[in-house]
Formats: C-alpha cells, structure tokens, sequence
C-alpha cells in the first residue's frame, strides 16, 4: 500500500520568519506556527494546549514569507511530515520533525489585513470592558464585512498567487 503524508495547520506565527539564502541562490524561510486546542480536565475545568510546529518553505514561498509574514500573522499551511538528523552544538545527535510546506493562505487578522502584510496588533475585543461590548460587537461586524471583500490570498509551491474569492465559504 503506498502511504499518505499530507498536514494542513492553521494558526498564528510565535516569531518573525527566520530566512536565509543557500550558496546556490535558494531562499528558505523557517517559522514556528502555534495551533491552540481546548479540553476539559478531570475536574472539568477547560485547558488550553498550544502545539508549536515547525514549517519550513523554499524558494518562491519562502520570498512571500519573508515579505509579509510577521510574528502573529495568521496562516493556513499545508505540506508534509519530514523528520530528519542533525548534530547539536554539544555534539548530541538529535532528530526534528518539520512540514516541507506546499502551500501557504494569509488567512485575515485582527487588523483589518490580510495576515501578515503589517505588524500583528492583536484585536482583543473578547478582553473590553462590558460596557464597551455594542462598539465592539459593531467594530466586529465591520472587520467581518470588510474581510469578505478582501482576496483570499493563497500562494502555492511555485510562488503563484491565486485569487479563492470564487470558492465557496
């Protein structure tokens, strides 16, 4: 039976994209994407787990990322699993999981962007005051109906852009 190695995340970028270009002209661009799940404990008290994932893209998605990817920028990745050997600098062996991205969505932020083409400023509008509640419900509606009208800017593995406004939500 052949196997099947495909991963979709989505989440926020923990750090800035760390990126470099190899002796031969290649860009590669690593980022920490964190997925959040929730769960009740034994006691019934609701817990969050953040997993980190490490993402790595080349070439042309690797110059999209270095772009307009910012620490909190909001993506949806997919690619595969690829687990590999490296040597620490205390001379241990040690073994890292990473996803060889295929393609890369700027899903919207808080900001009213398209994630990632500014600096990350988190829309806390859940953590306001209650009386501020009616200006935020309102602010929230504004940033969902101008997000509507925004491309869903998606970049495949040859550095492609493809407007998804067409597709069903």
């Amino acid at each position: 039976m052949k196997g099947y190695n495909q991963v979709i995340i989505a989440g926020n970028l923990g750090t800035d994209p760390q990126c470099n270009t190899l002796q031969n002209g290649t860009s590669v661009a690593t980022i920490s994407v964190g997925t959040n799940e929730s769960y009740k404990d034994a006691n019934g008290q609701v817990q969050e787990r953040v997993e980190w994932h490490r993402v790595v893209f080349w070439s042309k998605l690797a110059d999209i990322v270095r772009q307009y990817l910012r620490k909190g920028s909001a993506v949806l990745v997919s690619g595969k699993l690829r687990s590999r050997k490296y040597t620490d600098q205390t001379g241990a062996e040690r073994t890292i999981t990473e996803i060889i991205a295929n393609d890369l969505v700027m899903l919207p932020s808080g900001n009213n962007q398209t994630g990632g083409y500014s600096q990350q400023q988190q829309n806390s509008w859940q953590n306001q005051q209650p009386q501020q509640n009616n200006w935020n419900q309102q602010n929230q509606q504004n940033n969902w109906q101008q997000q509507q009208q925004q491309p869903n800017n998606q970049y495949n593995n040859r550095g492609n852009w493809q407007n998804n406004n067409n597709m069903q939500r």
